[in-house]
């Protein structure tokens, strides 16, 4: 889980892709590598008894296509940052 040290892609809920990101780049040349990042979190059900969607998670997770959290307890207005989504 969130505290265990293994990558996000292993955890319940969570899903990847492989994609390539631009790891480097300067004028003349651009470094492209493969990374595992998070499309789609499935979320619900999941005892999120009371809270808000905090805005940095839509930075972080700023590949994410699908969002699942229905069956919790959030309150709150859904932060504008959810349009970064892809």
């Amino acid at each position: 889980g969130w505290m265990s040290g293994q990558h996000e892609c292993s955890w319940r809920g969570f899903v990847c892709e492989t994609k390539q990101i631009a790891s480097h780049s300067d004028a003349q040349v651009t470094v492209w590598k493969d990374e595992e990042v998070v499309t789609e979190l499935h979320l619900h059900d999941n005892n999120l008894a009371t809270g808000f969607l905090p805005e940095e998670m839509f930075n972080i997770f700023s590949n994410l296509t699908t969002l699942g959290l229905y069956g919790n307890g959030l309150v709150g207005t859904i932060p504008s940052e959810i349009g970064r989504m892809t």
